[in-house]
């Protein structure tokens, strides 16, 4: 653990403090504070003995602790063991006002402000941060702050309702008007700020920012980026400049960009401003793209398909000669050794005629053998269409044994390390969905099948996914989690990943409960912990660099995850598991009193939002 600037002295004092903090030693490090603070207030000591009995999980200790080291007289040298803490104990207010405190006692400190700004932006205190940023600027005239106060403005007005966000916007856009911005004044990064900036504005005023990217720079700027290109085209959405955004598809297009991105947009763009028919010349384009490509490229033949798929939707003509049927077949016979294959045929699929699936489906089957990965990959491919070609809605036996006996020929003849997904996976997958949908009685055949294929492929993430389902609806708790454990879920996957398992089961109470309860304690909870103080930390690093994209990513993830559902549903179950089995104790009702108030506060607030937002009928 590293020393802040402040008194020297006073840091010399609690070396063995700071020693002992950074072995992990918290219990002796609290003993040693306690014989500091014998002698009278100690600032620094109380900061370091709030750091450890944090890191002993005495959570209430250390903030009656944090308590005595901001009541009194502003120390730099608590900042950076406090900064540390009160993020975690839900105490960020504490930690600006302090930052800014120090800040005003050394006006001439740079990194104090900085650390004051920092503190606002990653704790969401997005006001404050405009204010303080609005007064740097205008003595530093730092350009470098400007944007940070756009960037800031953005994200507070996500935040608010009208008038509060309309508001937050004017002011940024009459600072806007005050600037002498020219070509050479954008970066990348702050390219794609102002073009997000401006479609917060309304058409006039977007209308007038877009002829920024008429310059050199800004032209070249946008080539490189894909990012600034998506929000070109969003722009002329809104502007509801479609000749633009099909001109600039043209030029992208003809110069061998087959980006799906690109090739979609401007399909169904075409489909916008047609009337009766696509224009042909348009049209050609797309053809003559997946030509060039020797219908060899999956994007460009994809853009052939959704042409007829488009003018479909739309009412409009064919917009071709070319034969729908012929074109999926030969899109089938190109890309079916491709594990995508299905995938991505999939939306084109509904318009072929039934007396032409037979044909297909034929050619299609014929697998010589299963042998090799491009012949297991053919054929899961074909089994898939034949799912959803299948006639008869009514699953049977034979069909699954069927698809279960494909399923161990491809074991017998082909084999992948234990670090490699198994080709053949998805014809088990196709085999239990198959038997489970059979009737209730046939989930354990289903399950079974299932087990045999996870423990002959250990990467068969959906497989599992699956078994864990048919185990929770047979009773199978205990062997449901085993085989969630199995996964070895970490970051962001315990968020996405849990409510297949944890989905208001500790509501059957029993040891099931108990079970539960300890997965959450053991991975989860602490990943919802840790990722409240690791997102913001990042976010400040992007902020602090100029990132301003990163800035608003890791916004938007971390409201996901400080509002995810599935974090919601566990914390509730868990204090219901506890009620039911009598498992709470006495200190933890006021924890469990808050974390059902907080929740519904946040549902009612959400309702409320949807409330206000829906429009009228």
């Amino acid at each position: 653990m590293g020393t802040a600037k402040g008194n020297v002295l006073d840091q010399y004092r609690c070396m063995d403090l700071y020693n002992a903090i950074d072995s992990g030693s918290y219990s002796i490090a609290v003993k040693k504070a306690d014989a500091l603070l014998q002698a009278g207030p100690f600032p620094l000591a109380s900061a370091l003995k709030t750091v450890a009995l944090f890191r002993l999980g005495q959570k209430e200790q250390a903030a009656q602790e944090a308590d005595r080291a901001l009541s009194q007289k502003v120390d730099l040298n608590v900042i950076m063991p406090l900064e540390m803490v009160l993020p975690r104990l839900g105490r960020a207010q504490q930690l600006a006002d302090l930052y800014l405190a120090a800040s005003q006692a050394h006006p001439d400190d740079e990194e104090l402000a900085e650390g004051a700004l920092l503190c606002m932006v990653k704790n969401s205190m997005y006001q404050r941060a405009l204010q303080l940023l609005l007064k740097r600027f205008r003595i530093s005239k730092e350009r470098k702050d400007f944007w940070r106060y756009i960037q800031v403005a953005i994200l507070h007005s996500q935040r608010l309702q009208p008038p509060g966000s309309k508001l937050a916007l004017e002011v940024a856009y009459r600072l806007f008007q005050e600037q002498a911005l020219d070509d050479t004044s954008f970066s990348e990064e702050t390219l794609s700020l102002y073009l997000s900036f401006f479609l917060l504005q309304g058409t006039e005023r977007l209308q007038g920012a877009m002829q920024v990217l008429e310059q050199p720079h800004c032209k070249s700027l946008a080539n490189n980026s894909l990012t600034i290109q998506f929000q070109l085209r969003e722009c002329w959405k809104v502007l509801g400049d479609n000749e633009s955004l099909l001109r600039d598809c043209r030029s992208r297009i003809a110069q061998g960009d087959r980006n799906w991105a690109v090739l979609s947009e401007y399909i169904h763009t075409m489909g916008q401003v047609a009337s009766g028919s696509m224009n042909h010349e348009d049209v050609d384009l797309i053809v003559k793209a997946a030509e060039q490509d020797n219908w060899k490229d999956r994007g460009s033949f994809l853009g052939v398909l959704e042409l007829f798929r488009v003018s479909h939707d739309c009412g409009l003509e064919e917009p071709c000669d070319l034969i729908y049927v012929v074109l999926v077949r030969k899109y089938l016979e190109t890309f079916i050794v491709k594990p995508s294959c299905f995938e991505d045929i999939r939306p084109y699929l509904a318009s072929i005629p039934e007396t032409d699936r037979g044909s297909l489906l034929a050619w299609a089957h014929d697998v010589p053998d299963l042998s090799t990965e491009t012949n297991i990959v053919r054929k899961v491919n074909a089994t898939k269409l034949s799912c959803y070609f299948q006639t008869n809605s009514d699953p049977n036996k034979a069909t699954y044994l069927s698809l279960l006996q494909d399923y161990s020929r491809t074991l017998q003849h082909f084999h992948v390390p234990d670090t490699e997904m198994h080709p053949g996976d998805d014809l088990a997958l196709l085999a239990v969905m198959e038997a489970s949908a059979t009737g209730p009685e046939a989930l354990s055949n289903a399950a079974m099948i299932a087990i045999h294929g996870c423990q002959k492929s250990k990467r068969a993430y959906r497989l599992r996914l699956l078994l864990i389902r048919l185990l929770i609806r047979l009773g199978c708790f205990k062997l449901a989690i085993q085989y969630f454990e199995a996964f070895g879920l970490k970051a962001v996957q315990l968020d996405t990943v849990s409510h297949y398992m944890m989905d208001r089961n500790s509501s059957f109470g029993g040891s099931h409960a108990a079970d539960i309860t300890n997965v959450w304690d053991a991975h989860i909870r602490d990943f919802y912990v840790h990722s409240a103080y690791e997102v913001p930390e990042a976010l400040g690093r992007a902020f602090s660099n100029g990132k301003f994209s990163q800035v608003s990513d890791l916004c938007e993830f971390n409201d996901c995850l400080e509002h995810s559902c599935a974090k919601i549903i566990l914390q509730l179950d868990m204090i219901r598991s506890k009620f039911v089995n009598q498992d709470l104790v006495d200190s933890e009702y006021t924890s469990a009193r808050e974390t059902v108030k907080k929740i519904i506060e946040f549902v009612n607030g959400k309702s409320e939002l949807m409330t206000t937002s829906r429009p009228h009928q």
